[in-house]
This record gives C-alpha cells, structure tokens and sequence, in this order.
C-alpha cells in the first residue's frame, strides 16, 4: 500500500503524465525506423551493387585461392580502398548481360592489373574472351599462371578502356559447350 502511494504522488503517477513520455518516443522510434528503412532501400537501389563482389585473400604469387573457381579481377596492390585484398571475385551468371550497366562494379582501369579465370583445368586459350559492351574489341593477351589452373587476360596496350565489359569463359569439361559471364565496367 505504501508503494501504491508512492507511485501515485510521483510526477508519473497518472495515465496522461505517462502518455507524455511514451507517445513521443514511440514517434521518434517509429521516424528512427523509417528514416533507415528509406535509407536502406536507397543503399539497394540507387548505386553499383559493390556488395556482389567480395574481395578473396589470394594465394602465393597474387593467385586466386586454389579451390575458389570463378573469374576475378586482380587490382594493383593498394589501388581500391573497397577491397582489402587486390583479388576482387566477379558475380557469375549463365547468360550475357544480367548485371545491368548501373549494377556492374566500376572500377579505374588503371587500378586493374588482370582478369583471372580459375578452373581446374583451363582448355584453348582462344576460348577465354573479354568484350568491350558496345565498342570495338580490345586486343588482349592471355597467359596461363599457377600450373596451367588460372589464366590472366590482360589489354595489350595494358591499360583498359572505359565502358562496360562481360568476360565469356567456357563452363563444362571436353564435351560441354555451356558458358559462363562475368561483367564488370571501368570508369
């Protein structure tokens, strides 16, 4: 009873000295709410999505990671302050043209060194290219690194032009004509 009192004559004893307190912080933690939300949806929606592409520690001698199989690009060291690692891993679609110009990563085409593909066992060469979107083709080079398991394609005139790129690499074995893209654009 002497609670009850108490509680009574404090400045929060009554139902209206309560709802002045707990009305308007429920307002600012809805507005909190959506405020965030809003900026969320404009974090999704409205830039590159560089979260589709995840930075790969490399292995010994600037290489994918022997058992990480894809296509990367491989920045100079220190060249994207978004990547902690040089070895940046690209998303991977079964059909040209998924990852939209505005949603392809962009990155300087002087900070790429090369663009990797590591497979098992990479085949010709010749069947490994990069297209330039809408532009004439680039020249490339191709060489094969860590034992024949990643190759590196880089521009013979070793810098990359700006505009959007897909890399087009088989996908199966000896008998499997599938292909595999990965998209990327320069800025």
């Amino acid at each position: 009873m002497v609670l009850w009192s108490r509680i009574k004559r404090s400045p929060l004893g009554s139902l209206s000295a309560w709802r002045k307190v707990v009305y308007p912080l429920m307002v600012v933690m809805f507005l909190s709410m959506l405020g965030l939300s809003i900026y969320e949806i404009y974090v999704q929606e409205a830039g590159p999505d560089a979260s589709a592409y995840i930075g790969v520690p490399p292995d010994n001698g600037d290489l994918p990671p022997a058992d990480w199989y894809g296509g990367f690009l491989r920045l100079k060291p220190g060249a994207d302050t978004r990547f902690p690692s040089n070895m940046i891993d690209l998303f991977e679609t079964n059909q040209p043209g998924v990852v939209s110009d505005d949603k392809a990563l962009y990155v300087d085409g002087a900070a790429i060194d090369a663009v990797l593909i590591n497979a098992t066992v990479i085949g010709d060469p010749t069947q490994y290219r990069v297209y330039a979107i809408g532009k004439e083709p680039q020249e490339t080079t191709t060489r094969l690194l860590g034992g024949g398991r990643v190759l590196a394609i880089q521009p013979t005139s070793g810098l990359w032009a700006p505009g959007s790129y897909i890399v087009d690499a088989p996908s199966g074995g000896m008998f499997d004509t599938s292909r595999v893209y990965y998209a990327f654009s320069i800025k």
